[in-house]
């Protein structure tokens, strides 16, 4: 009795902790706006704008506007990651090659 009891706890926990994961983990990593080439996308187009792309509240305000994105930027990449991107800020975001997008 006690056995079935502790495999039924465990089995629940099991289960919220998957749940959790996949809702908290996996399933947002698929939302292209907030990918990690959209942080290096509003970053670069603020550089291009002519702002400081490593103010994290100007980053994210960039972000919201530009590619759509709700979380925060702490930009810690080098300048030089700014300057390969920024061709690609020369085009809306929608267009941006897909396997960049999903990074």
């Amino acid at each position: 009795m006690y056995k079935k009891a502790i495999w039924l706890i465990l089995s629940a926990v099991a289960l919220m902790m998957v749940s959790n994961y996949l809702t908290l983990a996996i399933l947002p990593a698929f939302n292209p706006s907030n990918s990690d080439f959209s942080e290096l996308y509003a970053s670069s187009w603020l550089w291009r704008q002519g702002q400081n792309p490593y103010d994290p509240v100007l980053a994210t305000a960039a972000r919201q506007h530009v590619v759509g994105g709700s979380a925060e930027i702490f930009l810690v990449n080098v300048p030089t990651a700014l300057v390969l991107v920024a061709p690609f800020t020369l085009l809306p975001w929608v267009t941006c090659p897909p396997s960049l997008v999903q990074g």
